[in-house]
């Protein structure tokens, strides 16, 4: 009889034991929701909390998108027209001397390109556009800093070209500010 009730006991515990490991599962799961996919956590880099928000935004306001559009057609049979390029992809530096090259790569790493013109053949960069922002209420490149990225880009055989954003432009106009060749009208 003792052992039959030890059977009874046993048996009782092993019930109970999957029931309180079902309905901590039940518990776990209704908690996320019923959804068995992972749930982000700081540990997890992966992840995107929750408390997250992630959504597009404009690349450009409406006065560079415009002026993008009128460079575009006047470089077309020209060049490729690239927008808003980190400065530090149309350059290579090199140093041996180590703080030299690091103070360098500090100064540039967050400035970009505001049009870049890349040869169609070589790929290479063939001109950089900044647009002069005074007057629009948007912040230019300080002094220093222009007169920096004016002789890297000389120093890699770049043109750097500065075009007003306030100031009202033809296609043609564009062309001869850039330097290049006049268009050729259709007859």
């Amino acid at each position: 009889m003792a052992s039959q009730g030890f059977t009874l006991l046993s048996l009782a515990v092993i019930v109970g034991l999957v029931g309180i490991t079902a309905v901590t599962l039940y518990r776990h799961l209704r908690g996320q929701g019923g959804d068995l996919r992972p749930r982000a956590s700081s540990r997890d880099p992966l992840s995107i909390p929750d408390t997250v928000t992630v959504r597009a935004r404009a690349l450009m306001d409406p006065a560079e998108a415009a002026l993008l559009n009128l460079v575009q057609l006047a470089v077309r049979d020209d060049y490729l027209l690239f927008s808003h390029l980190p400065l530090r992809s149309l350059i290579t530096i090199t140093s041996e001397d180590k703080p030299a090259l690091r103070s360098v790569l500090k100064a540039i790493w967050h400035v970009h390109v505001d049009f870049a013109l890349i040869h169609p053949g070589t790929l290479t960069p063939a001109k950089a556009v900044f647009l002069d922002k005074k007057n629009t209420g948007q912040a230019s490149q300080p002094q220093g800093e222009m007169r920096l990225l004016e002789t890297l880009l000389h120093e890699a055989g770049i043109e750097v070209v500065r075009l007003p954003l306030a100031t009202p432009y033809t296609v043609p106009l564009i062309r001869d500010l850039l330097g290049l060749s006049p268009e050729e009208e259709d007859n």
